[in-house]
């Protein structure tokens, strides 16, 4: 199956407007009780590269790691 018929795989990286990752990055990085996000879009720096998503899956395993050990 090529690219042309896989309609979800047509996508681009992620673009924000001036200010608004300001506004968005703190709530894109919350976690909601067990439940811990990670994701290219969701990173500081590299957003939508493969850097990002590492950058910010290590984040997330740095605040699994505390909420497990307490």
């Amino acid at each position: 199956m090529g690219l042309g018929q896989r309609p979800l795989a047509l996508g681009t990286w992620c673009i924000y407007r001036p200010g608004q990752l300001a506004q968005v990055l703190p709530d894109l990085r919350t976690t909601e009780g067990r439940l811990f996000f990670a994701g290219a879009d969701s990173t500081a720096a590299w957003r939508s590269f493969i850097d990002g998503a590492i950058e910010s899956g290590y984040r997330a395993a740095r605040d699994i790691d505390s909420h497990l050990t307490g």
